[in-house]
């Protein structure tokens, strides 16, 4: 793995073994010197393991800012003659950052490109002070996980802390209305966060029960990855900057596909997330069952530019253009394919359906050879001339499945599809390709690609206005806000559009028998030459 600099750290490779030196300790023998780290010996693990060990270290120095700064401010209130004899004043600003023992311990997993870490609980800590300091480490180093691996005296903790601030905001409520009796409670009595979050997420599912809904109430319940539990008394600005801070830092993704090979968080999930806050934020504040207020300057510290926290990877891909399968590549899928996979696969070229469209797709949308809706993300009316492979297929899952309800895709109970399904048939598609895992499958894109590569051909077999129109975005023509006002979209051409794009994917479908299988999840035979 080449060499690569921050500051004056190094990551080299020493007789097969990668290495890293990066911040300081304190050793065993009381000295401050550098912390140098031995990463894993495969050069992809040891690219991941200094990820993570940069990524604590700049949580490290955040929060030793943080410290010294409010050292800082501590220090200006105290009179220094008044102190006592003996006493030493340290210059906060000649302080560096270095790693503490508990830092260390979250280092550990890191170097081995481990994402959590288990924390023992020491054995002169209480079981309060052991739930604190494993709340500590998850709110200031969101980059690696930290787990406690006594659960049972962290559950006692929690129950004490969650006891004890209950009795703390009483005895505060009565103080203060002694003092200010018109003034109203300082808390909200006993009122807990995640109660409130699981109260939000159940209004947005009822609000939107299409998968809209059952997205915002899953991203909401997520926030409790950068949230402890507290009572919304103290839901105050810190706790919320602390909150985006952690979406910010971009923890490892916990997913399936992460679980092999370990990665950040996308930029799109931070976005979502961050929103999702934000929109939790407002609803908390507007509602009639919590006196809560927002506090000032709230929904600024939750936007977070994401040009900051995009990886010099990500930008060079960028530049490269959005991913796209390649005619080729849609030929190995399509002849792999059952025929259940091979129609959402149609759809998606045909008709520029991601997974929240083929979910949400109607019998009553499509009329003869045409599919007339109104994309639910954008509010845009669309229309696409359907090809003859996407034709046949919807007649073969009619005639499989039936009509059970108004939506399209619905399961064998009549129930209606969501993300997950799609997402798992894409997962096992892949596999079925490249073999476990299928790792072989190096070319392989998210199921919603599918959607981008049919807008990249729609553009290249007319121009980014069809495309745009094909893809039902809010505003085609860029330089012109009323178009849509005075004229009507013209479908005319994106229908030639999908006419050239159907005979460019002439090698796609030729060849294969598809949608002859007797029941949803089979497979027909993959050529006409091995039927």
């Amino acid at each position: 793995m080449p060499q690569r600099r921050k500051g004056s750290s190094t990551v080299s490779q020493i007789n097969g073994q990668h290495r890293r030196t990066l911040g300081r300790w304190v050793n065993s023998r009381g000295n401050l010197e550098p912390k140098k780290f031995v990463l894993p010996r495969e050069a992809q693990a040891a690219q991941f393991a200094n990820q993570l060990l940069e990524r604590l270290w700049e949580q490290v120095e955040r929060q030793w800012a943080r410290r010294q700064e409010e050292a800082g401010r501590a220090a200006q209130s105290v009179h220094f003659d008044q102190l006592p004899p003996g006493t030493v004043h340290h210059d906060a600003s000649t302080l560096k950052p270095q790693w503490t023992p508990d830092t260390l311990e979250l280092a550990e997993a890191a170097r081995k490109g481990q994402t959590a870490a288990s924390i023992a609980r020491r054995p002169d800590e209480t079981t309060i002070q052991y739930t604190q300091r494993i709340g500590r480490l998850r709110q200031g180093y969101p980059a690696i996980t930290a787990i406690a691996a006594d659960e049972t005296a962290q559950a006692q903790g929690q129950e004490k802390i969650t006891q004890a601030s209950k009795n703390y905001l009483s005895v505060a409520n009565a103080l203060h209305r002694s003092a200010v009796p018109e003034a109203g409670p300082l808390s909200m009595h006993g009122q807990m966060l995640y109660p409130a979050l699981e109260a939000y997420a159940t209004w947005a599912t009822a609000k939107n029960p299409n998968e809209g809904g059952r997205k915002e109430a899953e991203r909401a319940r997520r926030l409790k990855q950068s949230l402890r539990d507290m009572d919304l008394g103290l839901l105050d600005g810190t706790a919320i900057e602390e909150a985006a801070r952690y979406w910010q830092a971009r923890p490892v993704a916990r997913t399936h596909a992460s679980r092999r090979k370990p990665r950040p968080i996308s930029l799109n999930t931070v976005d979502h997330q961050l929103k999702t806050l934000r929109r939790f934020l407002r609803w908390l504040a507007r509602s009639e069952a919590y006196r809560w207020r927002m506090p000032e300057h709230a929904i600024e510290s939750t936007q977070v530019p994401l040009t900051m926290i995009r990886t010099a990877e990500e930008t060079a891909r960028l530049a490269r253009g959005p991913q796209t399968f390649s005619v080729e590549h849609l030929a190995v899928i399509w002849r792999h394919a059952s025929d259940s996979e091979r129609l959402m696969i149609a759809l998606a070229l045909n008709a520029a359906m991601a997974p929240a469209e083929l979910c949400g797709l109607r019998w009553d949308e499509i009329e003869g050879g045409t599919i007339k809706r109104i994309r639910r993300k954008s509010g845009v009316y669309a229309e696409f001339a359907l090809w003859p492979e996407t034709l046949q297929g919807l007649a073969w899952w009619e005639r499989i499945r039936g009509r059970q309800g108004e939506l399209v895709l619905t399961t064998q109970a009549g129930g209606p599809f969501d993300r997950q399904r799609i997402s798992n048939m894409w997962g096992k598609l892949r596999e079925r390709i490249g073999g476990t895992g299928g790792d072989e499958v190096q070319w392989w894109l998210p199921f919603k690609h599918v959607r981008k590569t049919a807008a990249h051909l729609v553009r290249q077999a007319a121009d980014g206005e069809i495309a745009g129109v094909f893809l039902s975005h809010g505003q085609p023509v860029r330089d012109d806000e009323l178009s849509d006002l005075y004229s009507r979209r013209p479908f005319d051409k994106v229908a030639k559009a999908l006419a050239k794009v159907r005979h460019r994917l002439d090698p796609v479908f030729e060849g294969v028998d598809a949608f002859t299988s007797t029941q949803v999840g089979g497979r027909g035979p993959r050529s006409r030459e091995t039927a």
